[in-house]
């Protein structure tokens, strides 16, 4: 859901993940929500539009089942997602999983985040591990 501040009442609300939702994140222009849950599944909602318009889906092309954290990219063009032992990039235009970043043994990725400046990726992990990627 979508709140008003000003109000207190929902203003948008939105459907469609199958299990509990872990992670959210503004789009960095504001216009779209992204989503991801339990199920391996990250969607990406348009607020203007109040309709879904894109699907990450960890269980084709990705590595991971349930996704932990999610960020975008400064500009925008990828998407970061904490699977598991397993960081995926998508290209947000085309949904194509494009890299994924490995973490080491069984150390499961809590978080992801990228600087404001875009200029590096930085992941956490249960082992209480933080490492930056620049």
């Amino acid at each position: 859901m979508l709140w008003d501040i000003r109000t207190g009442k929902a203003s948008l609300s939105f459907s469609g993940n199958k299990k509990d939702i872990n992670s959210i994140k503004y789009f960095p222009n504001q216009m779209a929500i992204a989503t991801g849950s339990e199920d391996g599944i990250v969607k990406l909602y348009d607020v203007r539009g109040d309709r879904e318009f894109m699907v990450y889906d960890h269980s084709d092309g990705g590595e991971g089942t349930k996704i932990n954290s999610l960020d975008f990219s400064k500009s925008g063009k990828f998407l970061f997602t904490a699977t598991d032992t397993v960081v995926n990039i998508w290209n947000t235009v085309t949904g194509e999983n494009t890299a994924q970043l490995h973490e080491n043994g069984n150390d499961v990725v809590s978080g992801v985040g990228v600087n404001p400046l875009g200029e590096a990726l930085v992941t956490s992990n249960w082992n209480g591990t933080l490492k930056v990627y620049a």
